[in-house]
């Protein structure tokens, strides 16, 4: 009986085990797997960016972050390359925000 006992026990433990693991690695899976895109968009004399996933807007930057005042993008490129930044930070788990050393490496131009 005791015996009966400890290999439904040990069954339970390794099924619980098992499924925890399954779990764990499907949210892993699925994280990656979310779509994240960059898109320019179009502000005032000058452009911001949207980061989206599965057509849901996450973030629009209309003003270049770190930078004091409202500075617009002086093009797409630099708009889509800071939203990139932010993508490959997100994907990596880090904190989303942009520091001007970033920006600087970037050579992103303002256009005020």
């Amino acid at each position: 009986m005791k015996y009966n006992i400890f290999k439904i026990a040990l069954f339970t433990f390794t099924l619980m085990l098992f499924v925890f693991g399954l779990v764990k690695y499907t949210n892993t899976y699925n994280n990656n797997l979310i779509g994240l895109e960059s898109n320019a968009i179009r502000i005032h004399n000058g452009y911001g960016y949207q980061i989206t996933s599965q057509e849901k807007v996450l973030i629009r930057q209309e003003y270049i972050p770190a930078l004091p005042g409202r500075k617009v993008f002086a093009n797409e490129k630099d708009a889509k390359s800071v939203a990139n930044l932010v993508i490959h930070k997100l994907l990596n788990k880090q904190s989303p925000v942009v520091y001007i050393k970033e920006l600087d490496s970037l050579r992103i131009v303002t256009l005020n």
